[in-house]
């Protein structure tokens, strides 16, 4: 059995403090993967990422992308052997795809919001671990399937992206919850995807926040325990907010 690659590893350092006083220490660190990726023979990205979940973060940054639907538009996905190469071949047909309107089944409520932000906290390992990484969960009609890790936040949501496609779920019945700033870049990815509520434990940006508003993205910000605000909603959506 291949031996799984480590993703992190003890480093020495000083710590230093206002009085002037010195501790040595060891800190556990994120070990950066360089990643490659080739789409029918042409170099589609490259990235620095965390060596975990990569087949989803390429499917991810595929469909995030615009370039897939499905993990059915995908003919073959094979990686070199250090797994710093990913080679992709899309079926006849498939090409660069655009953003569509699509009707939010998600079906989600408040609670699930608040569910969450709770299950953020105790099922992030390597951030626990290191203090380095961001996060991303996925829920599918009110079930949490996944938090993915990375010390990227856009490949963290690529990799919960990637989760969905690989269980052939449709995004728009799904919420994804980021602990990163939401940003117009990663609101349009979740957007691209189908998506079509985007919660965040931070704040969004003004043009992230126009963004969904144009699109018709329900984007949340500030989702904690015990709070969360709406910045954007379309008046489709299902959700009641009282």
């Amino acid at each position: 059995m291949k031996e799984a690659p480590a993703l992190t590893a003890w480093a020495e350092a000083t710590l230093v403090t206002p009085d002037g006083g010195k501790e040595r220490l060891r800190r556990s660190l994120m070990a950066e993967h360089r990643l490659t990726v080739i789409v029918d023979g042409e170099p589609f990205a490259e990235t620095v990422c965390t060596r975990s979940e990569l087949r989803q973060m390429v499917l991810g940054r595929l469909c995030t992308a615009g370039r897939i639907a499905s993990a059915a538009d995908v003919a073959s996905l094979r990686f070199s052997e250090n797994e710093d190469r990913a080679e992709v071949a899309l079926r006849p047909g498939v090409g660069r795809g655009e953003a569509r309107p699509l009707k939010d089944r998600s079906s989600w409520r408040s609670g699930d919001i608040f569910r969450l932000a709770a299950y953020l906290r105790e099922n992030m390992p390597l951030h626990d671990e290191t203090l380095g990484t961001h996060g991303c969960l996925l829920m599918h009609r009110g079930e949490i399937l996944c938090c993915c890790e990375d010390m990227g936040r856009s490949s963290a949501l690529d990799k919960a992206v990637g989760e969905a496609l690989l269980r052939s779920l449709p995004l728009n019945e799904c919420v994804l919850y980021t602990t990163g700033r939401v940003s117009a870049e990663i609101a349009l990815k979740a957007f691209t995807t189908g998506a079509r509520v985007l919660a965040s434990r931070t704040l969004p940006t003004l043009e992230a926040v126009a963004l969904a508003q144009k699109h018709g993205l329900t984007l949340i910000g500030r989702a904690w325990e015990e709070q969360y605000e709406v910045y954007a909603q379309p008046e489709t959506a299902g959700e009641v907010l009282i």
